[in-house]
């Protein structure tokens, strides 16, 4: 009798444990999301696609920022599948290709999308506690 509560109590604790670790559709809908349109390990600073829309771009700029961003995704691509490289050679041209495309696509901006650009920054550095990663 001992046995079979104990057995029927770890398979319960165990069909919780790995139910609480899945992630629901709308979580995994999101995080789909964030995967496709992340250019990598960056820190904030990017012209996200939810930023577009809150920067209100023409259709020629998100144009524009679409094609650095794509092309910035197939030269980091290249670089971490360089196996002539080290890892701290990787680590520093994937760096140089983020502010790279950072700089090109921030250039693209009026000086009052800036101005909102800027404000969005600070705003979500404030949310995340003074980290500096943007959503």
């Amino acid at each position: 009798m001992k046995k079979a509560i104990f057995l029927m109590f770890s398979v319960l604790l165990f069909a919780v444990a790995t139910n609480a670790q899945k992630p629901d559709s709308a979580q995994r809908a999101k995080m789909k999301s964030r995967m496709q349109n992340d250019t990598g390990n960056h820190k904030g600073g990017f012209i996200t696609p939810e930023n577009m829309k809150f920067l209100e771009l023409s259709k020629d700029q998100e144009k524009q920022i679409v094609e650095m961003r794509n092309q910035n995704q197939k030269d980091k691509q290249k670089v971490k599948d360089d196996t002539s490289l080290t890892e701290e050679q990787k680590k520093e041209k994937l760096k140089t290709l983020d502010r790279d495309y950072k700089g090109k696509s921030e250039a693209l901006l009026t000086p009052d999308q800036k101005k909102k650009y800027e404000a969005k920054k600070k705003e979500m550095k404030s949310k995340n506690g003074g980290a500096d990663k943007q959503q």
